[in-house]
């Protein structure tokens, strides 16, 4: 398997946390102050399905960013940049 065709690989785990975005979408660094739009870290994303499956941050982190979502920094706390879907509104 060359370089390109693992980076297409889908991460473990990315169908249960696209399951748990649901509502969500991915949003741009430049969209800090839309309405709708959270943060939230890799830990409480684990915490959130932690009773659904055994789950490390860089699981998690692999399938946010296929996923297409991207980090972010806010009062000093590294997270991943939620977008509510205009259908969860």
């Amino acid at each position: 398997m060359d370089e390109q065709e693992s980076l297409n690989l889908k991460p473990p785990y990315t169908d249960i946390i696209a399951g748990y975005l649901a509502g969500y979408r991915p949003m741009n660094r430049d969209n800090f102050n839309v309405k709708g739009m959270e943060v939230r870290t890799s830990q409480e994303i684990i915490l959130d399905l932690a009773d659904m499956v055994d789950i490390e941050l860089n699981e998690v982190a692999a399938a946010m960013s296929w996923l297409g979502y991207k980090t972010c920094v806010i009062d000093h706390k590294v997270g991943w940049l939620l977008g509510r879907s205009e259908a969860s509104e």
